[in-house]
């Protein structure tokens, strides 16, 4: 008797279980469908998102973020050539500021620039410590100070036109008239080079 009514009541419980399956199982899909719809919706959504974020930092890496790399790196460059040339080491000072031109080529005007500016500078302070050596009777000074600016500026016939005068003082009449001819090779017109020539000719003998 007691298997019996066990039966029965699991028998009924199964029969409710799948009326209540059969009533609201078109709902629940529904449910189901609708809630399937929104994840595949919001992981589209997520994907396009990573997607944009993902555009624009590879946008930053490659205009922003790289290029200031690029000028970082040409910068120091910049800066160790000076250093290098402030020693007098010309031929490294050329070797950054190279290197500087090929990291950075964008910027090779502001680089070429800033290197002419500072040629410019320190050319003018070798010259104008030449002449100073020079009026306190050390030639010697003066003429290794001319000569950087002639290697620093090639053509600067007042640097050619002052080591020509030192070397004259020395007495060395051979070198100061190649200085002087180098001036008239630059300028022509630089008159007292013409005349220096002729007086250190008559000085040497002939």
């Amino acid at each position: 008797m007691r298997k019996t009514i066990i039966e029965l009541l699991r028998n009924f419980n199964f029969a409710r279980a799948s009326a209540e399956n059969a009533f609201c199982r078109p709902l629940a899909c529904k449910r189901q469908d609708l809630l399937r719809n929104l994840w595949s919706f919001a992981r589209g959504l997520m994907l396009v998102a990573a997607t944009f974020a993902l555009v624009i930092v590879t946008i930053a890496v490659i205009f922003v973020i790289a290029p200031q790399m690029r000028a970082n790196r040409a910068e120091a460059y910049l800066d160790s050539g000076l250093a290098h040339f402030r020693r007098g080491d010309f031929d490294n000072a050329i070797v950054d500021w190279e290197a500087a031109l090929r990291i950075d080529p964008v910027n090779a005007p502001v680089f070429l620039r800033l290197a002419a500016v500072w040629l410019a500078e320190i050319a003018e302070a070798y010259l104008d410590n030449g002449i100073a050596h020079f009026h306190r009777g050390d030639f010697d000074l003066a003429i290794a100070d001319l000569t950087q600016v002639i290697r620093i500026v090639p053509d600067s016939a007042d640097a050619f036109f002052q080591r020509g005068i030192a070397h004259f003082y020395r007495g060395d009449f051979d070198n100061a008239i190649a200085d002087w001819e180098a001036v008239l090779r630059i300028d022509l017109d630089y008159a007292p080079a013409r005349l220096n020539i002729e007086t250190a000719r008559q000085s040497r003998g002939w």
